[in-house]
C-alpha cells in the first residue's frame, strides 16, 4: 500500500514553526475517502473546518491543498514538498505518520517534575 502525503504546521508563539500533522492521499481509497488528514488535538476546530469546507468545495487536490489555507497563513501552513510511503497495511501508514508527524512534538502528560 503507498501513500502521498504533505506536513502541515501551526506557528508557534516564538513565531517559529512546529509540525503539527500530515494531509495523506491514500492511493488505494475509493475517490471520497482518498485525501484524508491526521492533526495534533492543539489545532484550531473553527479554522481546520473552514479549511476543509474549502477542499471539499473547491475539489482540491493533495498538489492544490495549499489553496484553502488562504487568510490563515498567520497561523497555519502546508509545506509544498509531497513525500511518498510505503508500508503492508493502513493501520501501518497511520502509525508511521502519527509517530513522525503527530505525536512527535507532544509532550507526555506525566513529565516528572524537577524542583
Amino acid at each position: 500500500m503507498k501513500v502521498k502525503h504533505r506536513i502541515v504546521e501551526e506557528r508557534t508563539p516564538d513565531d517559529g514553526w512546529e509540525t503539527v500533522g500530515v494531509i495523506i492521499w491514500w492511493e488505494s481509497a475509493p475517490p471520497h475517502l482518498r485525501l484524508s488528514g491526521i492533526a495534533q488535538h492543539t489545532v484550531s476546530t473553527s479554522i481546520w473546518k473552514v479549511i476543509l469546507q474549502r477542499v471539499k468545495d473547491r475539489q482540491l487536490t493533495l498538489e492544490t491543498y495549499h489553496e484553502a489555507f488562504e487568510g490563515f497563513e498567520h497561523d497555519y501552513q502546508i509545506l509544498p514538498e509531497i513525500y511518498e510511503l510505503e508500508a503492508d497495511t493502513a493501520a501501518e501508514i497511520r502509525k508511521q505518520l502519527r509517530d513522525q508527524y503527530v505525536y512527535s512534538n507532544v509532550v507526555a502528560a506525566a513529565q516528572p517534575v524537577t524542583a
